[in-house]
């Protein structure tokens, strides 16, 4: 089942995912007539006016071929709407590494890409990030990022410019 949509989400907004359930429908008609048939679409729903996400739980599936019946007439549609994402590069962002043994970690500034809603972004500073190097298992260094308080989940790391973090421990 393929949703069908209406109109366009407003400015500053994009459609992220659509959750169709079930996402498969059984039909009846003759052979011929369901299997020329690759999907089966929904209604129009409408999005204009569509700022978050929402959910339409009896949408009516519609097929054009006349002799072919849907015998689950009914899906429920989940769309997801949110802010537009970006990326954006930040500059001279602070790094540092976790453990009380840690002496030093090069490079001490990094530049960082970040994806996030535009307003989060749009309003992030550099110098409200920071970079922290933790040791894996496998003695690999990973990056994570932290954002301001209020900003957690709003956005995300894509990359660091290094890519390549080295943690001097006391006593090595």
């Amino acid at each position: 089942v393929e949703a069908r949509f209406e109109g366009n989400v407003p400015d500053g907004y994009e459609l992220r995912n659509v959750q169709i359930t079930p996402s498969a429908v059984r039909v009846r008609g003759p052979q011929s007539h369901v299997e020329a048939i690759q999907k089966a679409h929904t209604e129009s729903i409408p999005l204009e006016g569509q700022t978050g996400n929402f959910t339409v739980p009896q949408t009516a599936i519609d097929i054009l071929d006349t002799k072919v019946t849907p015998l689950d007439s009914v899906v429920a549609v989940r769309v997801e709407v949110g802010e537009q994402r970006i990326e954006r590069r930040f500059a001279g962002v602070a790094v540092r590494a976790v453990g009380d043994d840690v002496q030093s970690v090069l490079p001490a500034r990094v530049a960082v890409v970040l994806r996030g809603s535009r307003s989060a972004l749009e309003a992030l500073k550099a110098e409200e990030l920071e970079i922290v190097v933790e040791e894996t298992a496998d003695k690999s260094v990973r990056p994570r990022l932290l954002l301001p308080s209020g900003l957690e989940g709003r956005a995300e790391l894509v990359s660091t410019e290094p890519d390549a973090f080295t943690v001097t421990r006391k006593g090595t």
